[in-house]
C-alpha cells in the first residue's frame, strides 16, 4: 500500500497481483482531500484492519509535518516581513505593487486569526 499526492488529492493505492499477467499492478482504492486528512466511510469500508492502521499513521505523520511547517512559518515571519520591507525600498512600483497587495490580504488573514484566538 502506498500514498501518491495529486495537488490537494491524496490516492490510497492498493498493490495486487495480477496472476494472469504475472506481474503485480497498483489499484486506486480511495482519495482523502488533502485539507482535511479525513478517511471517508466509503473509503474505511474498502479498506483491511491493517491497511487503516497504515493510513491513520500516514495521515498522522502528514498532520506532524503540516504543523511543524506551519510553526516554522510562523516563526519566521516576522523576520520574513523585515527582509520584504528591505526589498520594496529598492523594487520597482511595478514590481512591488502586485505584491503588497497580497500582503494585505495576508495581514487581514492573520489579524482575523489572531482576533479568534483572543491575542487582539
Amino acid at each position: 500500500m502506498h500514498f501518491r499526492s495529486q495537488k490537494q488529492i491524496i490516492q490510497v493505492i492498493r498493490t495486487v497481483h495480477d496472476p494472469e499477467r504475472q506481474k503485480n499492478r497498483n489499484k486506486v482504492i480511495g482519495k482523502i482531500n488533502m485539507s482535511d486528512l479525513v478517511i471517508s466511510d466509503e473509503l474505511r469500508s474498502e479498506l483491511t484492519s491493517s491497511e487503516l492502521q497504515e493510513t491513520e499513521a500516514w495521515i498522522s505523520g502528514c498532520k506532524k509535518t503540516f504543523d511543524l511547517e506551519n510553526e516554522y512559518i510562523a516563526r519566521t515571519l516576522a523576520n520574513n516581513i523585515k527582509r520584504a520591507a528591505q526589498w520594496f525600498e529598492t523594487s520597482s512600483v511595478e514590481d512591488a505593487s502586485q505584491i503588497y497587495i497580497e500582503i494585505q490580504e495576508s495581514l487581514r488573514n492573520l489579524k482575523k486569526a489572531a482576533k479568534g484566538v483572543h491575542l487582539i
